[in-house]
């Protein structure tokens, strides 16, 4: 629901029948992924997310996954001009990464936060920011 005063939020959730979502080399093994989400299909999809957004919502393990990725092809000439605006837009853009075990921001312009999730959107849809 967009609501006029407010930011919407929207979300690019990845699910399993069976609770994992990682490949066999355990939690930061994200190959299993990789067939899907270089799709066109993919790839247009998180395009149109990102591209109105103004603030990244994340966990931990993504935050610390994603940082060991994608600030490397927000840089490659060679990538994928939609993965590139991706990169460049997460790498720019304000970050919220939830953690109940971080004691300092994993990137540049992102802030941790320990509270519930629905009080931390609420407050970033009530300030208006995009």
């Amino acid at each position: 629901m967009t609501d006029p005063t407010g930011r919407r939020v929207a979300a690019n959730l990845a699910l399993t029948l069976d609770g994992r979502y990682h490949g066999p080399g355990g939690p930061s093994d994200f190959g299993m992924f990789a067939p899907y989400v270089t799709t066109e299909v993919a790839r247009d999809h998180l395009t149109r997310i990102w591209e109105g957004a103004t603030t990244a919502v994340l966990g931990r393990v993504n935050a610390e996954g994603f940082l060991a990725y994608w600030p490397t092809v927000a840089d490659d000439e060679s990538a994928d001009p939609r993965d590139r605006g991706y990169a460049k837009w997460l790498v720019g853009t304000e970050k919220v990464v939830f953690s109940t075990t971080l004691t300092e921001a994993p990137w540049e312009r992102s802030r941790v936060v320990n509270a519930p999730a629905d009080d931390v959107v609420a407050a970033l849809k009530a300030d208006g920011g995009g």
